[in-house]
């Protein structure tokens, strides 16, 4: 079994469990899990295959533009594909939650990214694991600051743990360069978006702007 495959059948049996939000009028909502399950799998994968995270040099010499093609590929060939074959293993029912993807499927989807990231950026590894793991961490650091800077929620209502959210991913970029390199680029990330989304509530000195 390659540890690819041990990593996703381990996470999946070990899923984080979702915390929920209350909004302005008193009503529950369940956070988003894929925010929650790609760090799970890019932790997994790490610990896993052994995969070291720490070639500072190695992350410095993508430029922005690579950070972002990598985004957009976990975005199109993970984060946009249904389930097949949905397995129920929580309350989430969404089919493009990747919780409820067959293990298959998503090993599948994984090795997409990772032989296409080899390709594109050769420097950020040599295998499949090291190029899968740094480009979830990267899609974490950056689609986690994009979504607190929109200036409404998917139920349309204003997000209130901005700060809690923007120090959190600071703190994991001072310890892991690939979150740091997807945080640094959230802001070329979604260009045509841009107003919908809202930035002066982040400090001046944060590693957003760098």
């Amino acid at each position: 079994m390659s540890c690819l495959v041990e990593s996703i059948a381990e996470a999946m049996k070990n899923l984080p469990i979702l915390s929920k939000y209350t909004d302005a009028d008193g009503v529950k909502y369940r956070k988003d899990s894929n925010l929650k399950d790609v760090c799970h799998l890019a932790e997994t994968i790490r610990r896993v295959c052994n995969v070291a995270i720490d070639d500072l040099l190695s992350s410095q010499s993508l430029s922005k533009q690579q950070v972002i093609e990598i985004v957009e590929l976990v975005e199109r060939e993970i984060l946009s594909q249904p389930s097949i074959e949905p397995v129920k293993r929580s309350v989430v029912s969404d089919p493009l939650a990747i919780r409820v993807k067959q293990e298959n499927q998503l090993i599948e989807e994984l090795n997409k990214v990772g032989n296409e990231v080899l390709k594109k950026c050769p420097q950020i590894g040599s295998a499949i694991e090291d190029a899968v793991v740094k480009s979830l961490f990267i899609w974490h650091g950056c689609l986690n600051i994009d979504k607190v800077c929109r200036l409404k929620d998917v139920h349309g209502d204003e997000l209130i743990e901005r700060t809690q959210v923007h120090d959190w991913l600071v703190s994991q970029s001072n310890s892991n360069p690939w979150i740091r390199r997807g945080f640094t680029a959230a802001r070329f990330f979604r260009q045509n978006q841009k107003k919908l989304s809202g930035y002066n509530w982040i400090p001046r000195d944060s590693p957003y702007w760098y």
